[in-house]
Order: C-alpha cells, then sequence, then structure tokens
C-alpha cells in the first residue's frame, strides 16, 4: 500500500515536473523570427523587413503575440516580420542590441520600450532586481531611460534607412490614479517628446487604452504592484490551461491586461491596429 501511494505520488510529481518545464520553455523561448534567426537565411527580396524591438509585450510569449498577429494578417503579405522582443528589457538593453538590428538592413523598425523601466522606477526593490538580472552599473531611472532611447534612435537613424516609430506604453495597470499608472503616463510622454524632437513617428497606444479605460469606467480593479505570483499564474493558465489571454484578464476584471503588466488580444489589436497603418501609410 506504501509502495503503491510512493509511486503514485512520484508520478504527480513528475506529470507536474514536466508540465512545469514545458510552460517555461514556452514563456522564455526565444521567437524564430528572431534578429539571430533571421540573418541565417536568405532575405526574400520581395518583401520589406520590418524590424519590432521591444522587451516581453513584444516578445510575445507571456504576452499576446502581436507580431505574429501582424505576420498573419493578409493584408501584409508584402512585409516580413522580425520579432526583436526578450523578457525583461530596458530601454539600456535594447541600446546594447542595436547592431543585430541595423544588420538586417531593416525598412522598418518599431520600439515599444520602457514598461520596465517605469517598474524599475517604482520600489527599490524592483530597481534592484533589474540591477541584478542585467548587471546594471546605475540604477534604472528616467534619465537611464531617455539617454538609452535617444541613443538607440540616433544610431538607427544613421546606420540605417528604416522609416522609424515609437509606440508609447501601454498602462501599468488599469487603475486610472494609481501611482504606477500615472508613471506609464508619465513616461510615454517623454516618448512622445523624443519622437517629436527627432521627427519620427509616434504611435499613440497608451493614449488610446486610457482613453477606452476611462470609458468604460472600472471598479473594483486590483491596482499594479510587484507581483510575480499573478503573472506565473497567467503564464500557467495559458500554456498548460489553455486559457487565451482574454479569458485571463476577464477573470481577474481587467480589460487590457493580463496581469496588471502584459496584453491580451484586445491590447494587442491596438498595437496591431497602429503598426499597420504606419506601414501603409
Amino acid at each position: 500500500m506504501i509502495k503503491k501511494i510512493l509511486i503514485s505520488t512520484l508520478a504527480v510529481f513528475l506529470i507536474l515536473l514536466c508540465q512545469v518545464g514545458y510552460v517555461y520553455k514556452q514563456a522564455t523561448g526565444v521567437p524564430g523570427n528572431s534578429p539571430v534567426a533571421t540573418l541565417e537565411v536568405p532575405k526574400d527580396p520581395g518583401k520589406r523587413i520590418v524590424v519590432c524591438m521591444g522587451d516581453s509585450i513584444t516578445h510575445g510569449r507571456v504576452s499576446y503575440d502581436y507580431v505574429n498577429g501582424l505576420a498573419s494578417d493578409t493584408d501584409l503579405e508584402k512585409f516580413s516580420f522580425v520579432n526583436a522582443g526578450i523578457n525583461s528589457r530596458l530601454a539600456y538593453n535594447l541600446l546594447q542590441k542595436a547592431d543585430e538590428v541595423i544588420a538586417l538592413k531593416p525598412d522598418f523598425i518599431t520600439i515599444l520600450i520602457g514598461t520596465n523601466d517605469v517598474k524599475a522606477s517604482l520600489s527599490a526593490e524592483e530597481s534592484e532586481r533589474y540591477i541584478k538580472l542585467w548587471r546594471l552599473s546605475e540604477s534604472p531611472s528616467k534619465k537611464l531611460f531617455v539617454n538609452s532611447l535617444r541613443k538607440l534612435i540616433m544610431r538607427l537613424r544613421s546606420e540605417t534607412n528604416a522609416k522609424i516609430a515609437l509606440v508609447s506604453l501601454p498602462p501599468l495597470g488599469e487603475v486610472l490614479l494609481s501611482k504606477p499608472y500615472l508613471r506609464s503616463t508619465e513616461y510615454s510622454d517623454e516618448i512622445r517628446k523624443i519622437a517629436e524632437a527627432e521627427r519620427i513617428l509616434y504611435l499613440p497606444l497608451h493614449e488610446e487604452m486610457d482613453a477606452v479605460l476611462r470609458s468604460k469606467g472600472q471598479s473594483n480593479i486590483p491596482e499594479y504592484r510587484m507581483d510575480l505570483p499573478a503573472m506565473y499564474v497567467a503564464i500557467f493558465l495559458h500554456y498548460a490551461m489553455f486559457q487565451d489571454w482574454n479569458s485571463i484578464s476577464d477573470m481577474r476584471n481587467l480589460h487590457f491586461l493580463t496581469d496588471n503588466i502584459h496584453l491580451n488580444q484586445r491590447g494587442g489589436d491596438i498595437v496591431q491596429k497602429l503598426i499597420k497603418k504606419f506601414l501603409l501609410e
């Protein structure tokens, strides 16, 4: 009897371990159309290259994959999409990876970065997490964000012929007057100022999402706070329980965000709409 219980317990443990391993692989896997992977295959001369730079919201493994959504759009068949997004990146990290993007000789570049910079600015605990993760020599700050983004734009403009668009940030959380939400608005304003100064296109994602949230007037929703378990649960529900991102948001009474950080399809659809308009203008 004891032997059967031990065997059953071990079997359950192994199944859970396999599930965790599968979910982790899905959540962290590098996109098949990453810059490095794209450079290894011959370029299609009939297609124009679009590089989407960003963090996990662009990476699309723990958030709705808007880059794949663009690639699947039949109106955009003449474009080849490269996913240059990686989980947890700051603007500083994008600057360090500029060479990979420049090597692609892109026709278009979109940049959606700053959510992690905002998160890092909210508390010493979050800041320290990013310092350790990326081995930073200085604490993440608005100054580092702005300087990194400006330098990135300067390099891309001087070393490519690409048309560049900056995308403002999704709100951090959906509680309109909360500190994280207002901080994401503040950083989006900085992105807009950079776009105006550099005379490149600005895609108002934050403003469009903000307008919808204000019109809905949702209440009884949690504001953003550093809550890794909430993110991990959303990831598990998606990959292990086959819940779509919208359903996960609905369970939490959220409209655009699955875990107060990452986008569901409703949010991703707005990103796709803005980028599609940019490409077809």
